[in-house]
């Protein structure tokens, strides 16, 4: 998987550097940047090479977009933990992560579509040396269109791709925790709408009046419901609409979403519900039975809130800089989620010092609940599992320059495992972005 902390903070600290771009001709290629995810995509304007060498003109003059996003993460328990054959969380030994993402889009309005429409691909290439943050090798991460109607007010997408980018996001506030315990231990991984690999989905969002509120649906085939690994093993294209045990997701949020300018704070509130028609195991069934994807009826479910507001605003010419405040919270079946819910807050700053006008700081604590029928199954089972995980995390963001960032965190988490129960982890997370 990319690595979260450098893709949120990348983002974060790039999406409204639009005054940076003024009069500059790459911005005549911001019309090719991959539409649809809640996190955005930095402009050509501000990659290492905005002209790529004269590749995205010559692409451009065709309706083609190019951009290249590598990055490369390093995660390190400072305490030390050996003692297992195996590893048991990232971070117990110096975990690398590293993805080679190519992003190509098309211009579908050279097709008489409507202006904006857009067709996108995205291969991907990801190491991981825990198998626990995913799988090595090639796979599709990407593969859909994006259709504007009705003077943008309603947005479709249908193709291929991970439904959580286009609803939930990466969200800043489960940094530490899913880069210790895992992407199991956030809820669009857990409910089924976030797997190894992207699956067939279709969304559509409807702004209304001002269009700041909004209404977004969605369904999605969902990820393998028992086993992520199967689904990697038998669906290693990412481009099979079909995985034995995925059945259809539904996901429905509704937001409201004021973006920042001078004079206004940026505020960004969204609820959501996921329902999930797939059959899971049960929490205490997940150690006992063999895999037998399709044969469970246990349906799987969530709902989460996130609100995203500006406290400060120190320069109107930069208005998205300034301090910011992120709350959020998520709850899921506890039958069949061992990760049954969870709570969290952020202070940000975007914009640390005068000389230091896109980087980006953070300090984040939250506590991640254990669903209680998985607690009484491990103790009767003599395995003793933790009822809750406390985390938190401070990290801070450098654009070391034009499309280069390094991001640097310390993560505390009360414990790296649900069970058994392991010693506190105080990691340190390392990690370089590169954007062309």
């Amino acid at each position: 998987m990319v690595p979260t902390l450098a893709l949120t903070l990348c983002s974060l600290a790039n999406s409204n550097n639009a005054a940076a771009q003024a009069a500059q001709d790459c911005q005549q290629y911001d019309q090719f940047v991959p539409r649809g995810g809640v996190d955005p995509i930095p402009s050509p304007c501000q990659t290492v090479d905005p002209e790529l060498g004269g590749l995205r003109k010559a692409l451009a003059a065709n309706g083609i977009g190019i951009s290249v996003s590598l990055a490369g993460l390093v995660t390190y328990n400072l305490r030390g933990d050996g003692g297992t054959p195996q590893q048991l969380y990232s971070g117990q030994k110096p975990t690398y992560n590293s993805t080679f993402l190519p992003m190509f889009t098309y211009d579908l309005g050279r097709l008489g579509l409507n202006q904006g429409s857009q067709f996108t691909f995205k291969p991907v290439f990801n190491y991981n040396s825990f198998r626990g943050n995913g799988q090595t090798g090639f796979s599709a991460n990407q593969l859909s269109v994006y259709l504007p109607f009705f003077d943008n007010n309603v947005i479709v997408q249908a193709g291929f791709y991970y439904a959580a980018s286009v609803f939930y996001g990466t969200n800043i506030g489960d940094i530490a925790g899913a880069a210790i315990l895992g992407p199991s231990s956030t809820l669009p991984f857990a409910t089924g709408i976030q797997g190894w690999l992207p699956t067939p989905a279709l969304d559509i969002t409807t702004y209304f009046g001002d269009k700041h509120f909004y209404n977004h649906f969605g369904v999605t085939r969902s990820a393998d419901p028992v086993d992520p690994l199967y689904e990697w093993n038998n669906n290693r294209s990412g481009l099979n609409p079909y995985v034995k045990g995925g059945r259809p997701a539904f996901i429905d949020e509704v937001g409201y979403k004021v973006n920042p300018a001078p004079g206004q704070s940026k505020v960004w509130f969204r609820a959501g519900a996921i329902y999930n028609t797939s059959g899971f195991p049960t929490v205490n069934s997940i150690h006992t039975q063999p895999y037998l994807s399709g044969s469970y009826t246990n349906r799987n479910y969530g709902f989460y809130g996130i609100l995203d507001y500006q406290l400060t605003q120190p320069n109107a010419g930069l208005p998205f800089q300034g301090w910011y405040v992120n709350v959020k919270a998520d709850y899921g079946s506890q039958l069949v989620n061992v990760f049954s819910s969870d709570v969290g807050l952020t202070l940000y700053k975007i914009g640390t010092f005068a000389s230091r006008p896109f980087d980006l700081f953070s300090l984040s604590v939250g506590r991640n609940f254990i669903s209680s029928d998985f607690v009484d199954f491990a103790d009767s089972a003599g395995i003793g599992a933790t009822r809750g995980i406390t985390t938190a995390s401070v990290s801070y963001a450098f654009l070391v320059k034009r499309g280069i960032y390094w991001n640097n965190a310390f993560l505390y988490s009360s414990t790296p495992t649900v069970a058994p129960q392991r010693k506190a982890a105080l990691s340190i997370l390392s990690s370089v972005t590169l954007e062309f």
